[in-house]
């Protein structure tokens, strides 16, 4: 086994497709942080989304699925060109990969936990890496004065809060729309496959098929749950309370309703970015 890595660890206390989408890396206050080239890459249930950042600013950003894990360690390797990788994982047996690749290639490795963050206080130490980089982005690119919420849209469904001052303020979780979907196929014989490559792009109405039948009902009951949220959400926060979508089906889902004040795909690799900035002033290495 290759020995030559170094882990690096803190401590610390537990625009595309409308006006509301906000992909401006200008937003990534820099200034406020040492300005750092490094790779993030998200490891989620369904795929692994990378980015990399030149001077503090996402300058590109591309998907693997989960099942090409390889691939996506082997092209990290080659774009991170011995800049650090910045790590936020909810697979562990990717981890392990891409743990055992950079000791091999003697590359600096920061992974994301609650304890290396210095940015959300009071975390809970099980909380999703995922979730607390959502809210580290979410916080410092729209909170401060107002609390933010971030509905994350992937293979599951989330909403994670965060107050004002940066303390964690909960969350929900349910099962994502694409695993609703293939719930319900599963556990009825007749029904047929569902094609999600094209979802509607107007609020789904009554159905006069089974397949669209379990696309809009799906839907609908996606939007219904996360409107419930968020109305609770509110009345234990504020109605000033500010709502970012992210995640897989944010987009297509975001095009139906107006519940977003603001919808970034990338928000999870900008709050990867945050920590590790923030934990990199903390601790130089």
């Amino acid at each position: 086994m290759c020995s030559a890595y170094k882990k690096i660890t803190g401590r610390g206390k537990a625009g595309a497709f409308s006006s509301k989408v906000n992909l401006c890396t200008e937003h990534l206050k820099a200034s406020e942080h040492l300005q750092i080239d490094l790779l993030a890459v998200d490891i989620g249930n369904s795929r692994i989304h990378s980015g990399l950042f030149r001077q503090g600013k996402l300058v590109s950003s591309w998907y693997h699925n989960l099942s090409q894990a390889t691939e996506s360690i082997k092209q990290a390797m080659t774009v991170a060109d011995k800049h650090l990788i910045v790590l936020s994982s909810v697979v562990p047996s990717v981890d392990n990969l891409f743990r055992e690749q950079c000791k091999c290639a003697v590359q600096d490795l920061l992974e994301i936990n609650p304890d290396s963050q210095h940015l959300i206080k009071e975390a809970y130490p099980a909380i999703g890496t995922d979730r607390l980089a959502n809210i580290s982005a979410a916080w410092k690119l729209w909170g401060g004065a107002l609390p933010v919420a971030v509905v994350d849209l992937g293979t599951a469904t989330t909403l994670t809060a965060v107050t004002a001052n940066g303390r964690f303020a909960g969350g929900f979780i349910s099962l994502g729309l694409s695993g609703t979907i293939s719930g319900i196929i599963q556990q009825a014989a007749q029904l047929p496959k569902v094609d999600l490559a094209n979802l509607p792009t107007e609020l789904p109405g009554l159905a006069f098929n089974t397949s669209p039948s379990i696309t809009s009902g799906a839907i609908l009951s996606q939007l219904g749950g996360i409107e419930s949220w968020i109305k609770q959400a509110k009345k234990e926060l504020g109605k000033s309370l500010i709502i970012v979508a992210t995640g897989g089906w944010s987009e297509p889902i975001a095009k139906l309703t107006d519940i977003f004040d603001h919808v970034d795909p990338d928000l999870t690799l900008k709050g990867i970015y945050f920590i590790a900035a923030e934990a990199l002033l903390k601790h130089p290495f």
